[in-house]
């Protein structure tokens, strides 16, 4: 259990893991993240969120699936930014 929470502790943000890859990677993982986009609805659910926790995700720079799924969790996180301080 203290591995993971080593994990959780030493984390890197988004802008981090994408800096990992080289340019082809960073371009496909930006390219998802600024596809994304949620309806007004969708957007005032994620507002609604009250806990603003951190995640720790496990994905691998390659993975497409990662890809949208960490460009998901990127744009939820930008929209709570504000709300969160």
């Amino acid at each position: 259990m203290n591995e993971l929470a080593n994990l959780y502790n030493s984390g890197i943000i988004y802008v981090q893991y994408i800096e990992t890859g080289d340019t082809e990677i960073k371009q496909k993982h930006l390219h998802y993240l600024h596809k994304i986009e949620f309806s007004k609805a969708s957007r005032q659910k994620i507002l609604k969120i009250k806990n603003c926790d951190r995640l720790l995700v496990f994905c691998s720079i390659m993975c497409n699936d990662c890809r949208i799924t960490l460009a998901l969790l990127e744009n939820i996180r930008q929209i709570l930014s504000f709300s969160c301080l």
